[in-house]
């Protein structure tokens, strides 16, 4: 799931440190064979790996917010309306606008942004929309195509 806000950003963080230091002291019980029961050789490696594996999404949803948060987003391509809600979200993110922000200026309570958000935009009037997209600042530019041509030259 994409990190949405500085609170999921901050939850996520924790959880990632949480995950690393599971990680470290799997590892240090690994060297004190002693202080647990002898695991399997299989079953340990399949454990590490599940523990790495969780951190390592979390680590890659921290990494893309942070990325998102600290490059101005000057243009990002449309190819369908379907894309317009990721954009409204990436560009809300680059511009360090929370979505209490965007709420504010929206003259709505913070928790409709974070709906809005978490479904990406499903449901809202094309006029909301269209106030999101004022807001934020985003202008749409691109051509309209239709029949197999179109189809051909995509």
């Amino acid at each position: 799931m994409k990190i949405l806000n500085e609170r999921q950003y901050r939850v996520t963080k924790a959880a990632a440190d949480r995950f690393a230091r599971s990680l470290q002291e799997f590892d240090q019980a690994a060297t004190n064979p002693g202080a647990e029961p002898a695991l399997h050789p299989l079953a340990r490696q399949a454990m590490r790996g599940s523990i790495e594996g969780q951190w390592q999404a979390l680590c890659r949803q921290l990494e893309e917010y942070e990325a998102e948060r600290s490059t101005p987003c000057a243009e990002l391509p449309v190819r369908s309306l379907d894309d317009i809600p990721e954009i409204l979200i990436r560009a809300r993110i680059s511009t360090r606008m929370t979505q209490k922000d965007l709420a504010d200026r929206l003259h709505l309570k913070e928790q409709q942004v974070q709906r809005w958000e978490q479904t990406r935009y499903k449901g809202v009037a094309w006029e909301r929309l269209q106030a999101v997209l004022s807001v934020l600042d985003v202008q749409l530019r691109g051509q309209a195509r239709r029949g197999p041509a179109a189809a051909a030259a995509d």
